[in-house]
């Protein structure tokens, strides 16, 4: 069985949502999991390594590494940065013959089930976005993200030194180095959920037609849709939660499957009707608190000078997404040819 390390930097409150991942990933238990943090909970267990540091002795690795200035000021910035953990990290992960980073928004499955060794021997990179990828740790691989620009003639020292998040871990960045560079990568959207953040009902980021929910079974992760009034329950390795609160105050060591609906866990019984599940209310009052979300966003943008009014924030906004867009439809392309 081929080994795999997923690198964790996390500084600063431990979320409420790390007790039930920590347990998804102690049940992966042929997969090791490297944190670098500074949280006195997070705690060696099993498969689950710690490498405690404060995050300016974490941030002078990577400056010590590159021969230009770099902007790492706050942890969300480290997004950029994931490419980089197998080149700038490498004595830490030596040992290993694939290295990845993950996210901890995330419910996991059976890994193994879905990257198995056939698929580890065939590709170098596992994945693509920055929630979850693996790359084979050689040194042509983990020096990669330097060889040429993603879209927007975005490349590593452009978005390394900026402060704003240039999305280089992914759609804007390493995605399309892969593929210029013909870096033989595994991608199924089948494998993971990643769930929507506007709507309040579970919809997977690519697919808006059907509402899903989720069920652990003590060891697997499914999603459950309804299609025409018709259950669906298909196996995936994770689902991700990104920007979502949910209660999993019913959550506890001993409870052995439960469900995941918006936004709540629910211990999982013989007497449930997983129609009823299907139900979700307070939609309205969640798309309210979404859009107030963007308006702080902009206050805080605003009290810093860098918007002068909510009309060019908004603009800005649906630049960006234009962008975004567009290195989608790239991708699209890039691949057909």
């Amino acid at each position: 069985m081929k080994s795999v390390v997923l690198i964790i930097p996390y500084f600063g409150k431990l979320p409420d949502y790390y007790k039930i991942w920590e347990m998804t990933a102690l049940k992966n238990n042929t997969i090791d999991f490297l944190f670098f943090t500074d949280i006195d909970a997070i705690t060696p267990k099993a498969n689950i390594k710690v490498v405690k540091t404060s995050f300016q002795d974490f941030t002078k690795l990577f400056k010590d590494k590159f021969d230009f200035t770099i902007s790492l000021e706050s942890p969300y910035k480290l997004c950029d940065f994931k490419p980089t953990y197998g080149y700038v990290l490498y004595e830490y992960i030596k040992e290993y013959e694939f290295w990845g980073h993950c996210d901890i928004d995330l419910l996991f499955g059976d890994i193994r089930a879905f990257i198995t060794d056939d698929i580890l021997n065939h590709y170098d990179k596992i994945l693509e976005l920055g929630h979850f990828t693996l790359y084979r740790n050689n040194l042509d691989n983990n020096s990669a993200f330097m060889n040429g620009v993603g879209f927007a003639d975005i490349d590593y020292k452009k978005a390394l030194s900026s402060k704003e998040s240039m999305y280089f871990d992914e759609i804007l960045g390493t995605m399309w180095i892969a593929r210029k560079n013909k870096i033989k990568t595994f991608y199924s959207e089948n494998a993971f959920f990643d769930v929507c953040v506007k709507e309040k009902k579970f919809f997977h980021i690519t697919d808006f037609y059907n509402e899903s929910i989720f069920y652990y079974d003590g060891n697997k992760l499914f999603a459950i849709d309804k299609v025409n009034n018709d259950i669906r329950k298909t196996e995936i390795m994770y689902a991700h939660f990104q920007k979502r609160a949910i209660d999993y105050s019913q959550y506890n060591d001993e409870l052995a499957a439960f469900y995941i609906v918006p936004n709540k866990l629910i211990p999982a019984n013989d007497g449930i009707d997983v129609n009823r599940l299907f139900i979700v209310k307070g939609q309205k009052r969640y798309s309210f608190l979404k859009k107030l979300e963007h308006v702080k966003r902009y206050l805080k943008k605003y009290n810093r000078k860098e918007y002068g009014s909510f009309l060019n924030y908004k603009r800005e906004r649906t630049r960006f997404h234009n962008i975004m867009k567009n290195a989608r439809d790239g991708l699209k392309d890039y691949k057909e040819t």
